[in-house]
C-alpha cells in the first residue's frame, strides 16, 4: 500500500539468528517504555530506541522465559541458570531473588498476574510461587510435568491457580492430564478438562480484566478458553504414592534418524488426538 498504510518490518541490528530446534521455546520478547528487552538463545537483549538496535546483557546466565510485570512496563522477570532475576528499571540492571530456583533454558516457564510468579518446569510436577516476597513450593499431584502455570489475573481469589501438563513425546497425550486448577494456592487440584480435545499443553494465560478466564494453548489442538465461572465438573486430584515426585526420566526418540536424541516433534508426528470419549468420566 501507500505511505501511511502499514508497517515496515526491517531487521533488527544487534539480534542473533537463532535456530529453533536448537533452542526450542527460548525465545520471549517483553515491551519496555520506547524499547524492549528479549531473552533469545540463553542470552538477555534490550532495545531502548523501538528495537532498531540491541545491546546485549551478561546479567542472566541461560537466559530462558521473561516476563513483565502485571501493569508495569519497567519490572521485569527472567530465568536463569543460577535463580530468577528481577528487574525495575525496564531490564537495565537485575537482581537475584533470594530463594529463587535454577530456572534458565527452555523447560522452565515463567507466568506473572497482579497475585504473584510462578516457575514450572515441562519435566517436573512441582512448581515454585512467588508471593509476598518469598517462594514457596507446591507440587500437582499425578502430572509428568507442568507445561505452564499461572495465578488468577482477578481480584476475587489470589490464590487460585491454573496449571497445563505436558508429558514427552513418546507418552504425549495418553501421559498428559490436561487442566488442573486449584482455589487454595496448590494445596488441593481439580481436573477442568470438559470440552478439551488435547490433553498435552504447551502454554497458559490468564485474563487480567476477567476473574477465572484463562487462554490455554495445545500441542498441535489449538487454543482453549478455560472460563472457570461457567458451570464446570472436575474431579478433585489426589497424589498417588506411586506417582514420581520430581523429574519424569527423559524419552528418546527411537526413529530412524533420530535415535538417542529427544528433540520436541510435532505432535501430530508421534501422538495421535484422544478422542473425546476416551477421556475420563466427567472430564
Amino acid at each position: 500500500g501507500g505511505a501511511g498504510a502499514g508497517t515496515v518490518i526491517t531487521a533488527a541490528r544487534g539480534l542473533p539468528s537463532v535456530d529453533r530446534f536448537k533452542y526450542p521455546g527460548a525465545t520471549s520478547v517483553v515491551a519496555i517504555n520506547g524499547g524492549a528487552v528479549a531473552s533469545i538463545g540463553g542470552r538477555l537483549y534490550r532495545s531502548t530506541n523501538n528495537g532498531s538496535t540491541w545491546a546485549m546483557s551478561t546479567a542472566c546466565p541461560g537466559a530462558g522465559s521473561l516476563v513483565r510485570e502485571y501493569r508495569s512496563w519497567t519490572t521485569l522477570y527472567v530465568g536463569c541458570n543460577d535463580g530468577v532475576r528481577r528487574s525495575t528499571d525496564g531490564g537495565n540492571r537485575w537482581t537475584q531473588l533470594p530463594g529463587s530456583p535454577a530456572a534458565g533454558g527452555a523447560d522452565n516457564r515463567l507466568s506473572s498476574t497482579r497475585n504473584g510468579v510462578i516457575v514450572s518446569h515441562r519435566y517436573f510436577n512441582d512448581l515454585q510461587l512467588y508471593r509476598n516476597g518469598a517462594f514457596t513450593t507446591v507440587r500437582v499431584p499425578n502430572a509428568p510435568g507442568v507445561a505452564q502455570a499461572v495465578f488468577d489475573g482477578g481480584t476475587t481469589n489470589p490464590t487460585r491457580i491454573m496449571a497445563v501438563t505436558y508429558a514427552p513425546s513418546a507418552t504425549g497425550q495418553t501421559g498428559a492430564i490436561g487442566a488442573l486448577v486449584s482455589d487454595d494456592a496448590g494445596s488441593t487440584w481439580r481436573q477442568v478438562n470438559g470440552g478439551l480435545g488435547m490433553l498435552r499443553f504447551f502454554s497458559v494465560n490468564a485474563d487480567p480484566h476477567h476473574a477465572g478466564v484463562f487462554i490455554a494453548g495445545t500441542y498441535g489442538g489449538g487454543f482453549y478458553r478455560i472460563n472457570l465461572n461457567a458451570p464446570l465438573t472436575g474431579a478433585i486430584v489426589q497424589p498417588d504414592p506411586k506417582a514420581p515426585q520430581g523429574r519424569v526420566p527423559d524419552v528418546v526418540d527411537q526413529r530412524p534418524g533420530n535415535r538417542g536424541r529427544r528433540p520436541e516433534l510435532p505432535p501430530q508426528a508421534l501422538v495421535p488426538e484422544l478422542p473425546r470419549q476416551a477421556q475420563a468420566p466427567g472430564n
